[in-house]
Formats: structure tokens, sequence, C-alpha cells
């Protein structure tokens, strides 16, 4: 009866208060007071249905939390742009600008409070390396290729045995300017 009391309600878009008893994983019951409130567009066609749910037997304690919750509900909800047509206006420049002095501030901080870790950490973000890489090729050339010697050593470290090894004589190669060599021979030098 009310399932068929909640499906009457939200079909008709008019609100309903019904009572309904769960039963918990331990098998005791729990009564359940659930108010479907609806929310209309300002034409008056329903949108959606707003269910609010309480403990029956908290009833009297939480009234007037309730009543407070139940009136600050809309009834009218105005037509929302969507998203995709505000992204498409956002200019991601002018957004990077405006939460740069932020993320710096938090850096900052974050930094000073275990730089180990946030170093550890900025290294394992891709995203994270390519944009410090490019704000270091701008102000810091020498820095910026240190920083790319020690984001490549991090990634030789997570390959397979085989291809790291490879993959660490082209960054030797491309770097120190070194070929691949007998170890005993790299040693004696």
């Amino acid at each position: 009866a009310a399932v068929r009391r909640m499906s009457a309600a939200i079909r008709s878009a008019t609100p309903a208060t019904v009572r309904v008893t769960n039963y918990r994983k331990d098998k005791a019951m729990l009564p359940i007071t659930l108010r479907l409130h609806p929310v209309k567009d300002p034409d008056g066609k329903f949108v959606f249905c707003i269910g609010v749910q309480s403990d029956t037997r908290l009833a009297a304690a939480e009234g007037k939390e309730l009543d407070m919750l139940y009136s600050a509900l809309p009834t009218v909800i105005h037509a929302v742009q969507p998203v995709a047509d505000l992204v498409d206006k956002v200019d991601p420049d002018q957004q990077r600008k405006q939460y740069c002095s932020s993320i710096a501030k938090f850096t900052r901080l974050l930094w000073s409070i275990d730089w180990e870790t946030s170093l550890t950490n900025l290294l394992t973000q891709p995203a994270a390396v390519s944009a410090l890489g490019q704000w270091l090729t701008k102000r810091v050339p020498a820095d910026a290729v240190q920083l790319e010697v020690v984001a490549i050593m991090g990634q030789l470290r997570r390959m397979p045995a085989e291809e790291g090894r490879k993959a660490a004589v082209t960054a030797c190669h491309k770097y120190i300017d070194e070929t691949e060599r007998d170890g005993e021979q790299a040693l004696a030098e």
C-alpha cells in the first residue's frame, strides 16, 4: 500500500507523507516516515520529487528541524544553463591565472609541512611534472632539464628490468652523451 501511495504521489506531482516499516540486518523493525515533495518548473510542469526520510521514533525530538527542512525545500526550480555551455565559455588560460596564486600558496604550505612526500607525489603525477617543467623551461631552463632527468629516472624505476635498462641507456646518451659500454670498462676509467 505504501509503495502505491508513493507512486501515485509522484505521478500526480502532489506532496505525500508515507509511513513505511523497514527491517535492519538484525531483523529489528525500523519505522520510517517518508515525505515526498514535488518540484515544478516556472510553467508548473513537474520536474522531480524530493524525498525526505526520517526515523518515526525520533519525530518528537526532530520535529522542529524537520519542519524547517521541509519549509526550505524548493517548490519551483528555474531552468539552469547546461554545464557544457558554461564550460565552452571559460577561457582555460584565465582559469589557470585565477587559481595560480592559491595553488602556489597551497604548494608552499604543503612543501613546508612534508617536503619529501610532496616532492615524491609531485613527481608521480605526469600533469604536475609537465606543468612544473613548462614553468621551469621559461624561468630556469637548467633546472627544467634536471627535473626531466629526475622524472625519467622515476619512470625507469617502474619499468621491467630489461626495458628499463634499454631506456636508461637511451637517457644516458641523450643527457650526458654517453654510449653503452661494458660495466668493468666504465668503472676502470
